[in-house]
């Protein structure tokens, strides 16, 4: 672990200037409090506060200063102790609710993560989000405004009941032991954040991770993830006079979290998509000569638009739209409603292309590579194992075609295999080079352990429903979390709100299931202390 520079262990003292965005954040989000409805829990006001003042602010992974300067600001305004390393991420260290709870079997710490998957118009990455509330089949969501972006509930909601947690617990009086409250950066392009941790947590016995997306799940296991990056050299030549250049896009798919929907054969990659167009015009005798190829959706991320652009001769055109509507008509009835191929004719006077072989060696590179599930759970095939995300494309002027992919598997074995065999070997065959990121590892599963009987034991107390456990295809920070701090393992599951459409701009959120699962959360952090201090008195008898 990394030792932290006496910069970062000080107590942070945040400028005027962050203390005013703080306050106009919260100014904000009193503008949405007005569409809450009247049936809603007020004892969790302040969560809802605490979100929408968060969706006014840009946190894009890699880009969260801002929300973490906002962290900052709102652990000191509570009188926590607060530490930022040097990487960005933010612990708020709060004392025991009494000195007989101050042990270490009673003391937990509650994690969650700033970033979001930036999606939809205007920016989230630029302007934050507009929230929305609505209602439907009886119950009560936020997403953002006409679906226009990502919402950022991921991880955001929970994030925002962590910031209230400790108050939570004090006006219920619930005991505690002391809490770290960890608010990691870049857990959705790569767990970087998670990796690089500088803290001192083993004052802490026991771990919840807070991101899970569905309230009657306990989450014990994780998969591996790991990036490979392809680039094949390409070369160009003049376009050929006489020939048009068309562009073609595929938009409004439903894209989606690619290790929650990866299952979905419903769901189009719109850079599959695009290269089955392709192919399907050049069987009509059509030659193609590529000129611009763009997919550059969030790497976790099922692309949801693509762009292609060709050079054709003049007839070529025509081919493209009676392709281009085949294969709409196809998963017209599966795809999102407002899913469209369009084709247009652009005019770009110096353009270049790739020639006819360098265009089929590109198009067949796509084609082959995999995209989906490679294997399902030998002891659960509904359950995905190892899959692949065929996920950005980017033909630029540099004389390279570079494509990335992002992998997953429960299995460590079984993602080294699919990336440095069969990713890399049809990447070599093409003639393309390939590297690949060190794979997060995945997190071993221990099912029914104290702490996943525990969460179910007060869920069944509180709501007569029996949680199930089970192994996300998604990563989760807990995998480098066990690493790096061993003492964890066994004693850490994640726990979460209902967040649908993760990824997607139809992102949302249900109220009443973040008021579930804060209470519930409530409630095994009470049983967590309470268990603690009963080990501590049979130890002294």
């Amino acid at each position: 672990m990394a030792k932290l520079t006496k910069k970062y262990m000080e107590k942070p003292r945040p400028s005027q200037e962050t203390r005013v965005r703080y306050q106009e954040a919260y100014k904000r989000a009193e503008t949405f409090m007005p569409q809450l409805p009247e049936n809603r829990d007020r004892e969790f006001d302040n969560v809802y506060r605490n979100f929408f003042a968060l969706t006014g602010i840009p946190r894009q992974s890699t880009k969260e200063h801002l929300v973490g300067d906002f962290l900052e600001v709102g652990g000191v305004e509570k009188g926590y102790t607060v530490e930022r390393d040097s990487v960005g991420n933010v612990l708020w260290r709060v004392p025991a609710s009494s000195p007989e709870y101050a042990t270490v079997e009673a003391s937990f710490v509650a994690q969650t993560h700033q970033d979001m998957v930036c999606k939809g118009n205007p920016s989230p990455a630029e302007h934050g989000v507009v929230p929305e509330v609505f209602e439907r089949d009886g119950s009560w969501f936020i997403r953002s405004k006409d679906n226009a972006t990502t919402l950022g509930a991921d991880d955001g909601i929970m994030l925002s009941f962590a910031m209230e947690l400790p108050d939570m617990l004090k006006k219920k009086g619930i005991p505690h032991g002391e809490i770290g409250l960890l608010f990691t950066i870049d857990e959705e392009d790569g767990l970087n954040g998670a990796k690089a941790l500088q803290f001192n947590l083993n004052r802490y016995g026991t771990y919840l991770n807070l991101d899970s997306e569905w309230d009657q799940e306990i989450t014990i296991g994780s998969a591996a993830t790991g990036y490979s990056s392809i680039n094949l050299p390409v070369e160009r030549i003049p376009v050929n006079p006489g020939s048009e250049l068309v562009q073609v896009t595929a938009s409004g798919l439903k894209g989606g979290h690619s290790g929650v929907e990866i299952g979905d054969n419903t769901r189009q990659n719109a850079i599959k998509l695009l290269t089955q167009v392709a192919r399907n015009t050049q069987s009509e005798g059509v030659s193609l000569g590529m000129v611009a190829a763009e997919a550059m959706d969030p790497m976790n991320a099922i692309p949801n638009k693509a762009t292609f652009t060709f050079a054709v001769s003049q007839d070529g055109r025509t081919v493209i739209e009676k392709v281009t509507k085949e294969l709409q008509e196809n998963f017209a009835t599966t795809e999102k409603e407002g899913a469209t191929i369009t084709v247009a004719t652009v005019n770009q006077p110096h353009a270049q292309m790739l020639d006819a072989e360098t265009t089929e060696n590109l198009l067949m590179l796509l084609h082959n590579l995999p995209h989906g599930v490679v294997a399902w759970q030998e002891s659960d095939p509904t359950q995905v194992k190892t899959s692949t995300n065929l996920a950005r494309v980017h033909l630029g002027e540099d004389g390279m075609a570079a494509i990335h992919l992002m992998s997953r598997s429960s299995d460590n074995q079984a993602i080294e295999h699919l990336r440095r065999q069969t990713i890399e070997g049809i990447a070599k065959s093409h003639g393309a080079t390939i590297t690949h990121t060190e794979a997060s590892p995945a997190w071993e599963p221990i099912p029914d352990s104290e702490l996943a009987l525990l969460v179910n034991s007060v869920n069944e107390r509180l709501y007569g429903k029996s949680m199930r456990q089970t192994i996300t295809h998604g990563g989760l920070e807990t995998s480098h979390i066990v690493q790096l701090y061993p003492h964890f393992s066994g004693t850490i599951v994640s726990i979460g709100a209902n967040v649908n459409h993760a990824h997607e701009e139809m992102e949302e959120t249900e109220g009443p299931s973040v008021e579930r699962v804060g209470k519930l959360t409530l409630e095994v952090i009470g049983e967590i202390a309470r268990l603690g201090k009963q080990r501590i008195q049979r130890r002294a008898a």
